[in-house]
């Protein structure tokens, strides 16, 4: 749970957790809004107990809040997404017919509600509804690709994506689709969509190493912290359904909406002439659209979201300020950074945080 939580409603009732780190002195002019991925939660981008050592060293939302080292401060917000543990407004037992979203919703109805939340308690305070910057890590950047192909853009200052891919064309060729094949009849039926609690499902079927290898370079994290990432920050209940989305994605190499009827996608997908009855939007052939400026963050080992995937959002984007970042040995870092090495590596808060937060004040 987030302690202290304020509370952003969605259309369909879901309080969505907000934390906010409310800094003194010389604070920046637009405020950060921090969002976790797929599986995970606030604890993603903002590890340990507040004012721990721990939270000192792993959170990005400590590192903006306290100004890197020693700037201009900023208004931070740590966002969950419906159903984590500090938004779990409904019991996935009782109302389990509340736990049948996809991504779509995350797009639609929960990153629009926590934005105006924000630009709301700001118009409160101090008369005026502010433009965010948002910082997503894996899915919370994909999101955000997508809001800001409608009219979300207008209120976004700023996206930072970490570790975000959009193409889908060369995890599909990696390891990751045979994790999903192997996890697929317990994960995502789908013509129905039920609540799970998706790391416990992952244990019985004895995958976790293996998730584990997907999502790190085991070599630049701490064992420990490892550790706990895994039990404090992905033991979530999520709709199966947005796993049946992921395999969608993955499937046909496409960051797309839900089809309406997939299993019709699925019989006449191998035939074009007919297939465009059946697709739905596509987030990713549409990036142009997308026009905020815009910082890409890649893993050099990251084999959830490999560079390619990331540099392709990068260079498809109507973005005319970006820029692209790859944390690896050959561009002069400490290692080839994965997954969650991205916010949790041994060395995250000396060379990740660092270029964050620069081109977040550079456009303050």
């Amino acid at each position: 749970m987030i302690k202290n939580a304020l509370y952003a409603s969605t259309p369909d009732n879901w309080q969505l957790a907000l934390k906010r780190y409310k800094p003194s002195g010389k604070v920046a002019k637009y405020p950060v809004i921090l969002c976790h991925g797929l599986g995970g939660n606030a604890s993603c981008v903002d590890f340990g107990r507040e004012g721990s050592k721990k939270w000192e060293k792993y959170s990005l939302a400590a590192y903006l809040y306290e100004g890197g080292n020693g700037g201009v401060k900023f208004d931070v917000w740590v966002a969950e997404l419906r159903g984590r543990n500090g938004s779990q407004t409904f019991s996935p037992l009782r109302h389990p017919e509340k736990y049948r979203w996809c991504v779509d919703d995350y797009i639609n109805k929960d990153m629009p509600s926590i934005i105006d939340f924000v630009r709301n308690t700001y118009y409160k305070e101090k008369k005026r509804h502010p433009k965010v910057f948002w910082v997503g890590k894996s899915m919370g950047g994909m999101i955000a690709y997508a809001y800001g192909e409608g009219e979300g853009k207008h209120h976004l200052k700023g996206v930072v994506t970490i570790g975000s891919p959009a193409a889908f064309d060369y995890v599909a060729s990696k390891e990751w689709p045979s994790f999903f094949r192997s996890i697929a009849k317990h994960l995502y039926p789908r013509r129905i969509s039920i609540p799970v609690r998706w790391l416990k499902v992952i244990e019985r079927v004895g995958m976790l190493d293996k998730l584990k290898h997907l999502m790190a370079n085991e070599k630049n994290i701490y064992k420990q912290i490892l550790k706990e990432y895994f039990e404090k920050s992905l033991d979530n209940t999520i709709a199966s359904k947005v796993f049946s989305h992921f395999a969608i994605f993955i499937k046909y190499h496409d960051f797309c909406r839900y089809p309406k009827n997939p299993w019709l996608y699925d019989i006449f997908y191998r035939f074009p002439f007919i297939r465009r009855y059946f697709a739905p939007y596509s987030y990713k052939h549409n990036l142009r659209k997308f026009t905020s400026p815009l910082l890409t963050i890649a893993g050099g080992g990251d084999k959830t979201a490999p560079p390619q995937e990331i540099k392709y959002a990068f260079e498809n984007v109507g973005s005319k300020d970006k820029k692209y970042i790859e944390f690896s040995v050959e561009n002069g870092y400490s290692a080839n950074y994965g997954h969650i090495d991205l916010n949790l590596g041994k060395k995250a808060n000396e060379e990740v945080y660092p270029a964050i937060y620069e081109w977040l004040i550079k456009r303050c």
